[in-house]
C-alpha cells in the first residue's frame, strides 16, 4: 500500500510541483535579465526586419550595428504581442556590451532564443501532474494485500 501511493500520489506530486517551482523560477530568471539588460543596457537604434506572428512562435527580428559590425538577432517573448511591430519600424535594442548578441526591447522581448518560451510548458507539465495524482486515489483503489492464512 505504501509503495503503491508513493509511486502512483507522492512522487507525481513532488514532481508536478517542481515542475511548477521551475516554471516560476525560469520565467523570473527571464524578466530579470531582460529589465537588467533595459537599464544598464547599451540603448541603441535598430530596424525590424521580420515579424513572425504565427501561432505559438512569435517572434521579431531587428538588425542593429553595434561596433562597428552589422548584427540581426531574433527576439521571442512569452504572451508577447508582435502586432506593434512593423517591418522597418525603428526601435530602441538594449544590448550587453559583454555580449551584443544579448538584446532586449522595451516590449521585454529578448534574445534567449527557446528559454523565453520554457516556463509555460514546464508550468503546464506540472499541473497535470498534480492533477492526475491528486485525483489517482479516487480514480484507482490501491491494491490490497490479502492475509494467508
Amino acid at each position: 500500500m505504501v509503495g503503491w501511493f508513493w509511486k502512483h500520489v507522492a512522487l507525481p506530486l513532488l514532481v508536478g510541483a517542481a515542475l511548477i517551482g521551475a516554471g516560476v523560477a525560469t520565467h523570473l530568471v527571464m524578466v530579470n535579465r531582460v529589465g537588467d539588460r533595459q537599464t544598464m543596457g547599451v540603448a541603441l537604434a535598430a530596424e525590424v526586419v521580420e515579424v513572425n506572428s504565427k501561432r505559438g512562435f512569435k517572434s521579431v527580428t531587428i538588425s542593429y550595428t553595434y561596433s562597428g559590425v552589422a548584427r540581426e538577432v531574433t527576439l521571442r517573448k512569452l504572451f508577447g504581442d508582435v502586432s506593434v511591430y512593423d517591418l522597418g519600424d525603428r526601435v530602441t535594442a538594449y544590448i550587453e556590451p559583454a555580449d551584443p548578441d544579448k538584446v532586449a526591447l522595451a516590449e521585454g522581448f529578448a534574445s534567449e532564443g527557446w528559454r523565453t518560451q520554457l516556463p509555460l510548458p514546464l508550468a503546464l507539465v506540472g499541473v497535470v501532474l498534480l492533477i492526475r495524482s491528486a485525483l489517482r486515489p479516487f480514480r484507482h483503489k490501491p491494491p490490497f494485500t490479502q492475509d494467508i492464512r
